[in-house]
This record gives structure tokens, C-alpha cells and sequence, in this order.
């Protein structure tokens, strides 16, 4: 225990006495002043009424605990909303926290509930985009000022539209039967096919 002028760091103070703990870990630490009668007196006797007041220990940083688009994650649009979530509450959140590598914009920053950022970004183009979340020291701390270490990951833009490639039988063609299979190939993997994507018209499908 110390009797010390916090403002000067002298320890020449009847008013200001410093008690230095250590060893503490992280949770709340409830603090007791005088907790018995007589225990802290004034020069005339009079006894200091029991103080009792609580603080948290807080030494973990926060994490990144999920983002959308996540990693090898792909969008077909030139905007995006990047939600990232946090591990616990955090401060100083701003575009300028998240580095997209030039391939876009992160034009505001919109806080949602449950400890969820939600970076708005425009200006994509095709091709691989690279996050880079807080990327200098002290961008994102939480209450306790514990910095965010920086969080990178990568998406992609794809904005080419597929196209078929080879078609059986081709155009053109005769066959020489009432049935056939025709067989479409695509530039890349596609999703929703189904009977009603092909029309069939002209004499032959009358039967």
C-alpha cells in the first residue's frame, strides 16, 4: 500500500492512498474497503463507513466468430454486405477498419444486434476479393481495450454469365429416330435444371 498524489506520482498525500494488486485473472473482483469496525479512522476517531464497489478483469482480445460471404464464399453482384460477429461487444468500428485490397469500397458501417458489424461495400468487380479486418494496431478494442488482431480471409466476385459450349446433336443436324437425347454442356457447374427450361417447337413435335 502506498499513500501517494496520483496527479504526480509523489507519494506525499494524506487524501490519495494507492493499494497495488497483482495476480488478479479475468472475471468481476468485488473490492471491500474497511470492512470492520475501526479498521480506517480520521485523526479525530471517526470511523470510514464500509465501501463495497465491484470492477471486471477483462485480458482477452476479441475474436471474429463468423463473417458472411466467408471464406471461398462466391457473390454474383458488384455490392455486398459483409456481416462480421464478434465474440464479445467491441469499439470504434469504421470503414476504414476493413481493407478490401482495392477491389472495392466499404462505403458505412452498420451496427446490428448480437455483436454484429455489418460492413455495406460497393464498387466489386470480378475476381478475388481480400479481407483484411483491422489491419493497424488499436482499430477494434473492446470495452476492456483489448485490440482485435487482424482477421484476413478471402471471397470471390463472379459476374460472367455461363454459356452452353456444346450442344448434341448439334444444330444443323438429322437424326434418324423418333427419340433422342440431347445433351447440353456449360461453361461452369449450374443449378436449376429442370424439363421446363426446354422448349420444343416445328413439325416434328406435333406427334
Amino acid at each position: 500500500i502506498y499513500q501517494c498524489d496520483w496527479s504526480s506520482d509523489v507519494c506525499s498525500s494524506d487524501l490519495v492512498w494507492q493499494f497495488q494488486i497483482s495476480g488478479l485473472s479475468d472475471g468481476p473482483v468485488n473490492v471491500s474497503l474497511a470492512p470492520t469496525l475501526g479498521d480506517i479512522e480520521d485523526e479525530a476517531g471517526n470511523d470510514l463507513a464500509h465501501t463495497t464497489w465491484s470492477f471486471e478483469v477483462d485480458t482477452m482480445d476479441p475474436t471474429v466468430t463468423a463473417k458472411t460471404p466467408d471464406e471461398n464464399d462466391t457473390i454474383g453482384s458488384t455490392s455486398v454486405n459483409i456481416d462480421v460477429t464478434f465474440s464479445e461487444e467491441v469499439f470504434g468500428v469504421g470503414p476504414e477498419d476493413m481493407d478490401l485490397g482495392g477491389a472495392g469500397t466499404v462505403d458505412t458501417v452498420v451496427p446490428l444486434a448480437n455483436n454484429v458489424f455489418q460492413f455495406q461495400v460497393s464498387g466489386l468487380s470480378h475476381g478475388p476479393v481480400n479481407v483484411l479486418l483491422a489491419p493497424n494496431l488499436g482499430d477494434i478494442q473492446d470495452e476492456a481495450g483489448n485490440d482485435l488482431a487482424n482477421t484476413s480471409w478471402t471471397f470471390d466476385v463472379d459476374l460472367a454469365r455461363p454459356f452452353v459450349t456444346d450442344i448434341t446433336p448439334p444444330s444443323g443436324a438429322t437424326i434418324g429416330t423418333t427419340s433422342v437425347d440431347v445433351v447440353f454442356t456449360f461453361s461452369e457447374p449450374v443449378m436449376g435444371v429442370a424439363q421446363m427450361d426446354l422448349d420444343l417447337t416445328g413439325d416434328a413435335t406435333q406427334g
